[in-house]
């Protein structure tokens, strides 16, 4: 899935002939992969998603609150807890906070930490950004127009899936992009709590439940 095409790459580049649309499509996704890989995100993920939304697990880490991964704003649809209990929420600000019955938030109810929740929604962007787009074209014409020196060595390093980065990254690309690195985090999984133990009066505490 690239984040931009060969007619908006023309416009960057008025001088290419018909001749050269194959390899301009190959360096458009060769730009698109390296941007994949310098935001830390999944081929493909700043692509348009799916109308339809699908279910992840995500790991509580002891707040009222989950950051959760780039999905279409009101688009989560379901979240549940241990054995498929539901969980009352609603998004705000890019994540999702715990309710009561009202929708009002409640501090004091955690997502355990630790603890799996199946979330529901619509991952990752209705459309690819724009600034994404801006920093794949102007990634391709920079590439194109240095091919003739070679891509490894004078305009970066070249990963084991093929991705090239870093030297390759024009200031003004690192600018547009930086919004969407991903900032590296420990295991999600990190301190999973025994199953047996979550029904006891130690991690129970006051009759509570767990969401």
């Amino acid at each position: 899935m690239n984040y931009a095409n060969v007619e908006q790459l023309r416009q960057y580049l008025p001088a290419v002939s018909d001749a050269d649309e194959t390899a301009l499509e190959s360096i458009i996704t060769r730009a698109s992969r390296a941007i994949d890989a310098y935001c830390r995100r999944d081929a493909g993920e700043f692509a348009g998603t799916a109308s339809e939304g699908t279910e992840r697990v995500l790991y509580g880490t002891g707040a009222p609150r989950m950051d959760i991964p780039a999905y279409v704003p009101k688009s989560v649809s379901a979240v549940s807890g241990l054995n498929d209990s539901p969980v009352m929420f609603r998004e705000y600000r890019g994540g999702l906070v715990t309710t009561d019955e009202r929708g009002v938030w409640t501090p004091h109810v955690q997502f355990r930490k630790g603890v799996p929740y199946k979330v529901t929604a619509r991952w990752g962007y209705e459309a690819t950004p724009a600034d994404i787009t801006e920093a794949c074209l102007q990634l391709a014409t920079r590439w194109w127009r240095a091919k003739d020196e070679g891509f490894s060595g004078a305009i970066g390093a070249i990963t084991t899936g093929g991705s090239i980065i870093e030297r390759g990254f024009p200031p003004g690309v690192k600018t547009l992009l930086e919004p969407y690195v991903l900032i590296e985090r420990e295991d999600e999984e990190d301190g999973l709590i025994e199953q047996g133990n979550l029904n006891t009066t130690d991690f129970n505490p006051g009759g509570m439940g767990w969401y």
